[in-house]
């Protein structure tokens, strides 16, 4: 693992300033339980830039100047407590004369943890996108829909145009931070062109005041959950920076985003879960299935004489399909729905998405004709549904 850091430091000899830097290093390594040999330990620092500054006379009169130096740590994969030991290291150079200043850079240990947290981002902001997606599009309906943010104070700061929203099948909520998030449901303050059209339009004072005071989303429980954001943006958002700028988030920064996430996720979980379709609940084109199999049956001319069931084609009664045992009925009836299934199902890569359960289906409906198949086809040996 390769860890950089620029030094500012009083001049000494350059073997000097590693050895003092070697020495740190070997003493925080031991205090993490790691036994390297001294001559491991110096390999482990490599110095690659020197940069000398301004001359000056000490307080006892000795001569110095200002030196900055760049030198990479080389730690080994199986350092004990390696996230301790560099963050041990990093404070105790500062602290350690003639060092007077210490930054770090490359952090392979820093880019794991950032990385994971713009994994958990992501996600976040996504299922909030979509929360939100939900409320204003259903508060506009099919007024411009990319235009949401009309009436809203808040605005993309870079303003994306209608074609370049729809070819990255976006909106405007991709284009706001999570500071924008927390200020959404404020209306802006009417324009004089925008007032005089409430007022010319508003036919008594009430329906004035009712307009005036209307904010963007006035449906209650979306109101709430947008009200609700408004204490939960600002440690996503500080976490979100760090990210994005690739700055190490302090413990207090850490502790609050890890405790608002959950509770977040919940937000939009619940209120996801009011508009979700349960397995229970039927699919459209499962629906069609449904339906084409017992349109079938209702349509369908039963000979008791013959007994047998003939299906005519609902497209042309001039073709006729006749039954003449339950085996012929299920997979008449299969067929049925199966073709309606899929002609309702979506489909990716020239297949359905999803497979259509027939032999379900068509058993479910049977059972309501139970007695009638059993009297028409007395002495079938073919099982009745089961």
């Amino acid at each position: 693992m390769t860890f950089e850091f620029i030094i500012s430091c009083r001049a000494i000899p350059l073997m000097d300033l590693r050895q003092v830097v070697a020495s740190l290093l070997a003493g925080v390594l031991e205090n993490n339980q790691n036994e390297f040999g001294v001559d491991i330990v110096d390999r482990m620092i490599q110095i690659r830039h020197r940069r000398s500054g301004e001359e000056s006379t000490g307080g006892n009169g000795t001569e110095n100047s200002h030196l900055l130096v760049g030198f990479v740590l080389e730690l080994p994969e199986e350092t004990t407590s390696s996230e301790t030991v560099v963050r041990e290291f990093a404070d105790a150079l500062s602290d350690t004369p003639p060092i007077i200043h210490a930054v770090k850079f490359e952090d392979p240990l820093l880019q794991a943890e950032l990385a994971e947290r713009a994994k958990e981002i992501f996600a976040l902001e996504m299922k909030l996108r979509r929360v939100l997606s939900i409320i204003y599009l259903h508060a506009y309906q099919s007024e411009e829909p990319f235009n949401l943010l009309r009436d809203e104070t808040v605005k993309p700061r870079v303003k994306p145009t209608e074609n370049d929203m729809k070819v990255g099948r976006e909106n405007q909520f991709f284009h706001l931070t999570f500071g924008n998030y927390a200020e959404l449901n404020q209306r802006q303050k009417f324009k004089l062109d925008d007032l005089l059209k409430v007022i010319r339009n508003a036919d008594t004072y009430e329906k004035f005041y009712e307009e005036f005071n209307r904010v963007p989303i006035e449906h209650k429980d979306d109101a709430e959950l947008l009200a609700g954001l408004k204490n939960l943006m600002d440690s996503i958002e500080k976490m979100r920076n760090c990210v994005a700028h690739n700055r190490r988030p302090s413990i207090s920064l850490t502790e609050n985003y890890d405790n608002t996430c959950p509770q977040l996720h919940k937000i939009l979980d619940d209120y996801l879960s009011k508009w979700e379709l349960y397995l229970e609940e039927e699919m459209p084109w499962e629906i069609d299935a449904r339906e084409a199999v017992s349109g079938a049956l209702e349509g369908a001319e039963w000979d008791s004489n013959n007994k047998t069931i003939i299906f005519y084609d609902p497209h042309d009664d001039r073709m006729s399909t006749p039954v003449t045992s339950l085996e012929e009925l299920r997979e008449y009836l299969e067929d049925v729905a199966v073709s309606a299934f899929i002609g309702g199902a979506p489909f990716e890569g020239g297949e359905s998405v999803f497979n259509c359960d027939g032999y379900g289906i068509v058993d479910s409906i049977l059972w309501d004709y139970e007695d009638r198949l059993a009297e028409l086809f007395e002495g079938d040996d073919t099982d009745e549904p089961s």
